[in-house]
């Protein structure tokens, strides 16, 4: 009789543990699931025009000293660019700093700026794609029109 128990005991134990390793299992992979369905409906918003991914940010040297360079990988969802719009890639340093660059953009491709005067320290990057609204007469400064969901640049240490 004590050797069955042990062995039925065992058997117990050897289902608990499965058990328990297929709780565990189900458990990081809904973790896993949710986190990937919030990150890419974060993300990549439906209704704007340019996805983006492989963002970095990477520390360069340059004739007056450190600066940042940003960029990412970008593809147009819904058709091909508009030929005459103009476009920036707007960055924002963890210190609220903000540079508005101009960029050319393809229907896919790469696209990076270089922003003088910031440096890894200044870190977290992140920043979006727009494309400029027309300059009304009455004003002086460009508005622009987001067409990407905000990026995030991270840094690159090599």
């Amino acid at each position: 009789m004590r050797i069955r128990r042990r062995a039925s005991s065992a058997g117990a134990d050897a289902r608990n543990c499965a058990l328990r390793w297929m709780a565990v299992t189900l458990m990081l992979s809904a973790a896993c699931l949710s986190l990937a369905a919030s990150r890419s409906s974060a993300a990549e918003p439906k209704d704007l025009p340019l996805s983006t991914s492989a963002a970095v940010a990477l520390a360069q040297t340059g004739p007056n000293g450190t600066l940042m360079s940003v960029g990412c990988e970008y593809s147009f969802n819904r058709g091909p660019r508009k030929p005459k719009a103009h476009y920036v890639l707007v960055v924002k340093n963890g210190k609220g700093k903000i540079a508005t660059v101009a960029v050319k953009l393809e229907d896919q491709g790469m696209a990076g700026v270089l922003i003088d005067g910031w440096r890894p320290d200044d870190r977290p990057f992140t920043g979006y794609f727009a494309e400029q609204v027309a300059e009304s007469h009455r004003q002086s400064k460009s508005e622009f029109r987001p067409i990407s969901a905000e990026i995030e640049f991270p840094l690159n240490q090599e």
